[in-house]
């Protein structure tokens, strides 16, 4: 992201603590402040250096005889330090700012795709079916609203970290759905109802040209059979065809997000949790279907 890219409400707001270096006695700890907020130990060592006289002057002021070599050492000691602090506070506080935008921006990042979108979609598993174009963009509108996320203001990094395995999440869904789709039109491309509609004719012309009543039963319960194979199998025509309806659904879910990205700066906190809820249920949801279309190929006798 780079601080370029953020506010100059955000730097000011996060150099505020350059003032303490300003402060009597406790201006070495503005310099220990940016060490241990950005894991830097040089200047915390720094800090600590600039402690040293600032304690030497609490505990020996006072007691030293005035004017004397000893008292003007320790009172230019903690001058210097002072002014040292303060110096380094100014000379620290670009590179802090780095720092602490990669630090703040890191939790976000680990979510955004590090290859390009449409090139690592190519090379996704699975993705080669007759829903690599809605897949496609799916995984593109991804990408998107991961870019938004890297480009968000500190003020929504803490909602966007919620918001980031979610939409993952959902993704997985979708990729799950594509899958059970895909065995479902297996199942589809694999059976043929007009080779079905010929045996049970042959069997029923057999059954009334028969006079066995073994052999009568027989054909009558295999017709019942293949009958009910048929009925299974237009199940998983009607359900194969909801699939597409909701994969469709799905597209339209992942572009709302992006919408509602756009607009969640203005949003109430309330408002921001209202939309993450909605995103859980959806993907809840999914979740639930894809069940429902595992327990009917499996149920069908035709997977």
């Amino acid at each position: 992201m780079g601080i370029e890219s953020r506010s100059s409400g955000w730097r000011v707001l996060n150099s505020l603590w350059i003032i303490i270096s300003f402060f009597f006695l406790i201006h070495w700890s503005s310099v220990l402040y940016a060490g241990i907020r950005v894991k830097k130990l040089k200047w915390i060592i720094l800090s600590a250096i600039y402690a040293i006289p600032t304690f030497v002057f609490m505990i020996l002021n006072g007691t030293m005889e005035k004017d004397t070599f000893g008292e003007n050492l320790v009172m230019v000691s903690f001058f210097m330090s002072w002014l040292a602090t303060i110096i380094t506070a100014f000379i620290i506080r670009k590179d802090f700012l780095i720092e602490l935008d990669k630090l703040v921006a890191a939790p976000i990042r680990r979510f955004v795709p590090k290859t390009n979108v449409q090139t690592n979609f190519n090379n996704q598993r699975g993705y080669k079916g007759k829903h690599s174009g809605l897949m496609q963009k799916v995984m593109l509108l991804r990408g998107e609203i991961f870019l938004q996320i890297e480009k968000a203001d500190t003020s929504l990094r803490e909602i966007y970290l919620d918001l980031s395995p979610m939409v993952d999440k959902y993704v997985e869904k979708v990729k799950e759905l594509i899958s059970s789709d895909e065995k479902l039109s297996n199942i589809i491309n694999n059976y043929s109802e007009t080779e079905i509609d010929s045996k049970v004719e042959q069997m029923r012309e057999k059954l009334s040209k028969t006079t066995n009543h073994e052999l009568k039963r027989e054909y009558e319960q295999s017709i019942v059979k293949y009958n009910e194979h048929k009925k299974s199998f237009q199940e998983i025509k009607d359900q194969s065809e909801m699939i597409n309806l909701r994969l469709n659904s799905t597209l339209m879910t992942m572009q709302q997000i992006k919408f509602d990205m756009l607009k969640m700066s203005s949003l109430e906190l309330n408002d921001k949790g209202v939309l993450l809820k909605s995103l859980e249920d959806k993907s809840n949801e999914l979740s639930e279907y894809i069940d429902i279309v595992k327990d009917t190929y499996s149920n069908t006798g035709l997977a």
